[in-house]
């Protein structure tokens, strides 16, 4: 159990108030960085030293404890790898590697703090709960590789920098009332979170949540950006609701495999392969968005059905691979970019009545496309002729007992379409309408 020893500001008064309790003259063995955290300590009386100073030696380690103490500078503590608890009372800003690598330390009471800077508990391997109530900011690093956390409390922060809890293994939950902004890679590979909630929180940063495997529920109302793999590779994330996010980063959800619920009302771009590879989804409605960016739905395997009332744009390879996609009703799409359909070998009928311009291999490999509308009052470009190779349009009716497939025009283009290259290839395949 801890005890106040002396009061002084001077370390001999210290060391000797130590050697009385235990009964000796010996001189003391101090653990390593001691000395040097007791001159980094910025105290109250602009002294160099404590003004009521604590240390206890045990074979398992040691306590600290001290009052008056308003500031850590950087390195303050670090490398002290045998203490146990630490005990400031009045200290409200916590310097860079205050406490890097304490690798026992257990136990932290710092109450008033309200700044956090980098790597300050970086490696701090026993440390098991951090409770920051007055805290306002966690900047980098600043308990990466705390791989026994398993409990935090910091109900008033609003910014939590990069890394700042990356690979802390143990999280479960986490709850930040107040936070705003999360870094990159904050909370990257806390492979048994399970839970986020962010009610205030506007920006998501670039691999905020990437890789966090047990990652299923997660909370972000007023959230209106997730950056670039935000959480890529959150293989237990079953659904999202993200109801003022106008924009998903690129690989944003990209390899969530199990993610089947998608509620997106405000999103007004995807961009590349925001989804992709996410094998659980299976139908998409998007009613505010506009534009779908490169492999965006890349490989959702069993996406059955999109409904995109107003999107315009969709770009290359936007749906490649997406085998079981039966109905896609995207009727004010003007621009569809090469290989955007790939290999959506279940795709039977489409109707795009504003399109203007189909590229190269759009909907290439299309085995069962026997119907396309184009419906638009202007001759649609095509970039060549292989938008539709390996489909029954081009020839290929292997997947539907030799019929073969159609394009339907306004009546009033019908001659144009089939005397313009390169649509007078399928020349055959026009019906008038």
């Amino acid at each position: 159990m801890s005890e106040y020893l002396t009061n002084t500001s001077e370390l001999t008064s210290i060391a000797n108030a130590i050697r009385t309790k235990g009964g000796t003259s010996s001189l003391l063995s101090y653990p390593d960085g001691f000395i040097t955290a007791i001159g980094n300590i910025q105290t109250g009386g602009g002294a160099s030293g404590l003004t009521v100073a604590q240390f206890i030696e045990s074979g398992a380690g040691y306590d600290f404890q001290a009052s008056n103490v308003y500031s850590l500078r950087g390195g303050a503590f670090a490398y002290c790898t045998a203490m146990r608890t630490i005990n400031l009372p009045d200290c409200s800003v916590i310097g860079s590697s205050a406490f890097y690598r304490c690798t026992m330390l257990s136990d932290v009471s710092i109450p008033n703090c309200s700044i956090i800077y980098g790597n300050a508990f970086e490696k701090c391997f026993n440390l098991s709960v951090a409770d920051f109530s007055n805290c306002s900011e966690i900047y980098s690093s600043a308990f990466m590789d705390c791989q026994n956390l398993v409990s935090i409390n910091f109900p008033n922060c609003k910014s939590i920098y990069i890394y700042a809890f990356s690979n802390c293994k143990e999280l479960t939950s986490i709850y930040f009332p107040e936070c705003e902004s999360i870094g990159t890679n904050a909370f990257a590979n806390c492979i048994k979170l399970q839970s986020a909630n962010f009610p205030k929180c506007i920006s998501i940063g670039m691999s905020a949540f990437v890789s966090c495997t047990s990652l299923f529920d997660i909370s972000f109302p007023v959230c209106k950006h997730v950056a670039p793999s935000g959480f890529a590779g959150c293989d237990n994330l079953i659904s999202i609701y993200l109801p003022s996010c106008s924009q998903i980063g690129t690989y944003a959800f990209a390899s969530c495999s199990k993610l089947a619920s998608v509620s997106l009302p405000s999103c007004k771009t995807i961009e590349n392969m925001g989804f992709g590879y996410c094998k659980g989804l299976t139908n998409l409605y998007l009613p505010s968005l506009k534009t779908i960016r490169a492999s965006a739905f890349n490989n959702c395997s069993n996406l059955v059905s999109v409904d995109f009332p107003i999107c315009e744009y969709i770009n290359a390879s936007a749906f490649n691979s997406c085998y079981n996609l039966t109905t896609v009703n995207i009727p004010l799409c003007i621009d569809i970019s090469n290989y955007a359909f790939l290999n959506c070998s279940s795709l039977s009928i489409v109707s795009f009545p504003s399109c203007n311009a189909i590229g190269l291999n759009a909907f290439n490999k299309c085995f069962h496309l026997l119907s396309v509308y184009l419906m638009a009052s202007s001759i649609v470009s095509l970039a060549g002729s292989n938008a539709f190779s390996s489909t029954p349009i081009a020839g290929y009716t292997g997947s539907t007992n030799g019929v073969f497939g159609s394009i339907y025009v306004p009546s009033s283009l019908y001659n144009t379409y089939i005397a313009t290259s390169p649509w007078a290839t399928f020349s055959s395949r026009f019906v008038s309408m």
